[in-house]
């Protein structure tokens, strides 16, 4: 999948992002992060100005609807081969 982030909607990091030079943590897998713009990421040390483009995005986050999406779908599939 191919993804953008977008203004308003929220991340699930799949893999931890280490800063080059700093070697700070700015992202950690399994925690879920918010967009207060186009193509940027609030990170976790409250900076909301890291630019996130395709490549990036695609390969370290997935929008939080999508997960949702997958999990409703295995929750629903469950429940259809209990009956």
């Amino acid at each position: 999948m191919d993804y953008k982030v977008y203004k308003g909607r929220y991340y699930y990091c799949i893999k931890t992002v280490i800063m080059n030079g700093s070697g700070n943590e700015a992202y950690t897998k399994g925690k879920v992060y918010y967009a207060e713009d186009d193509d940027c990421l609030t990170d976790n040390q409250r900076d909301a100005n890291h630019i996130i483009d395709r490549d990036f995005a695609t390969r370290y986050f997935v929008p939080v609807d999508a997960v949702v999406k997958a999990y409703t779908e295995g929750v629903m599939a469950r429940c259809r081969n209990a009956v």
